[in-house]
């Protein structure tokens, strides 16, 4: 027996209302009874019914036919049965193209009544719950999509960081042997420079002993600026290998050292130094470095955070396909902070426009899917240890980064 199911009747005539009535309500359905499509339209905004017996033909002329498009309009997924005396083809086929749920002659028989209620109700149920079926499965298929892509998403930046981190410990395990490497070189170096100087005294003491002995004074004079020459050049060559040897000790240290106050500019100069043959065939390299910037850091610290930075740009250069390739090196400063600039024009840190790029390595629309990743998050930490920033700039065919620090108060530098 049907419970609380109600039912809407919509006929003109009171005795088929109630003969209705009379058959539906020992059933257990709830019965409402209008007499016109007005009072229909009231019937259904108000009673909400799960179903809508319509009469054909109204009173003044009014058509069942206008109740069941208002029931469709107002409540998509109620059930609606017609009933008519007229038993021609014409009604019929219009109450298939209505989408009418069953359609009764009259007079009307009980057990035919109740069965297309039944029916009619049962059917209205399965199709609402077939379309609720089917927005959940769009919603979950929507879903599943979503999370699919943030999965694909993840293990991009899972293989990116993978790769890095394998970069990391091998730059780790290159600072081990660079030490040791350093201890070697050095050792050498630190009896040749002496070595050198003894050379330059005994070329003065021969030549002094060839005046003496009247050697030919042209040739005399010829011989020691030529072996001073050459003295001159093994010490240029013995301090280069000197400063490789530091900065080779520099960033064996680890990867936070103690602060001291030091000149940026040198460290600059030594950083663009030590990589420049290593940009040889890959990209032009342009430097400007302005002189007395003095910072309080630590100096393994930052030359990690400058490396990095001339690596990601040598990194871009090489995945993009340019003409041109150019990257540009700059340190300017003023009395408040230096900023150092690495520029390239190789791939885009974004698509398309200009202006700030998010500096956040697992970001989808950030910098991460121009592969800077984990790099340029370390270069920010070093950044943010020392009062400073970092920002991420693209500008028309061309990236730069900027490394922001602030300078010790008072010391001397050079005004751009």
């Amino acid at each position: 027996m049907a419970v609380g199911e109600k039912i809407l009747i919509v006929d003109d005539s009171r005795t088929i209302c109630e003969a209705l009535r009379s058959m539906l309500q020992p059933e257990g359905y709830n019965v409402i009874v209008a007499r016109s499509v007005t009072e229909a339209r009231e019937r259904i905004a108000d009673h909400q019914p799960d179903l809508i017996f319509i009469d054909r033909h109204l009173q003044a002329e009014e058509d069942g036919f206008e109740v069941a498009r208002i029931a469709r309009q107002e409540l998509p997924h109620v059930a609606r049965l017609m009933m008519t005396g007229d038993h021609s083809l014409e009604t019929a086929i219009r109450a298939m193209e209505e989408d009418i749920f069953g359609y009764l002659t009259k007079p009307l028989q009980k057990p035919a009544v109740l069965l297309k209620v039944r029916r009619a109700l049962d059917r209205a149920m399965l199709r609402r719950e077939r379309e609720e079926a089917l927005k959940s499965l769009e919603e979950a298929n929507v879903a599943l999509a979503q999370r699919a892509a943030q999965l694909e998403d993840t293990l991009g930046h899972l293989v990116e960081t993978q790769s890095q981190l394998a970069e990391s410990e091998k730059l780790a395990s290159l600072g081990a042997l660079a030490a040791g490497v350093a201890h070697e070189v050095n050792n050498p170096t630190m009896f040749i420079t002496p070595n050198l100087d003894y050379l330059l005294r005994t070329i003065e003491t021969m030549a002094e002993l060839g005046r003496q002995a009247g050697a030919d004074a042209v040739v005399l004079e010829r011989e020691r600026e030529h072996g001073r020459r050459m003295l001159d050049r093994c010490r240029e060559g013995v301090a280069r290998i000197a400063e490789v040897v530091r900065m080779l000790q520099l960033f064996s240290r680890g990867a936070q050292g103690h602060h001291t106050t030091f000149e940026l500019g040198e460290l600059c100069c030594s950083l663009v130094n030590l990589v420049r043959h290593d940009l040889d065939g890959v990209a032009t390299l342009a430097v400007h470095i302005e002189p007395g910037l003095w910072i309080e850091g630590s100096q393994p610290e930052l030359a990690q955070a400058v490396l990095n930075l001339l690596l990601n740009a040598r990194r871009s250069i090489t995945e993009a396909s340019v003409s041109e390739p150019k990257i540009e090196f700059s340190l300017k400063g003023d009395q408040a902070s230096a900023v150092i600039t690495v520029s390239d024009n190789g791939v885009p840190a974004r698509p398309t426009g200009d202006g700030e790029a998010e500096l956040d390595p697992f970001d989808e629309a950030g910098i991460a899917k121009s592969g800077l990743g984990l790099t340029l998050s370390v270069v920010r930490d070093i950044a943010e240890r020392h009062g400073g920033r970092l920002q991420a700039l693209h500008r028309e065919r061309q990236n730069l980064l900027q490394l922001h620090v602030p300078v010790v108060a008072g010391a001397a530098h050079v005004d751009p």
